[in-house]
């Protein structure tokens, strides 16, 4: 596995993952588990090997990243 910087809104993490894809859904997931619901996103995750925003980073958007998963933010709501 490679060793990835995930970010978005109020959360960084580093993360170990098969891919970028992989990595910001792990990210998501150990955040949510961590912290709760109580996050915000950006449109998009930031992603890169070499650390948060450097020159290797991709954006993967927050709505295409969410839609590949039985997921629904309103499933979180108070």
């Amino acid at each position: 596995m490679t060793k990835y910087y995930v970010s978005s809104g109020n959360m960084n993490m580093v993360i170990e993952g098969e891919n970028e894809a992989d990595a910001v859904l792990l990210s998501l997931n150990f955040y949510i588990e961590k912290y709760g619901k109580d996050f915000i996103l950006q449109p998009n995750f930031y992603v890169s090997q070499k650390g948060f925003r450097s020159d290797d980073t991709i954006a993967m958007s927050s709505s295409d990243v969410l839609s590949g998963l039985d997921f629904d933010i309103g499933d979180y709501d108070t």
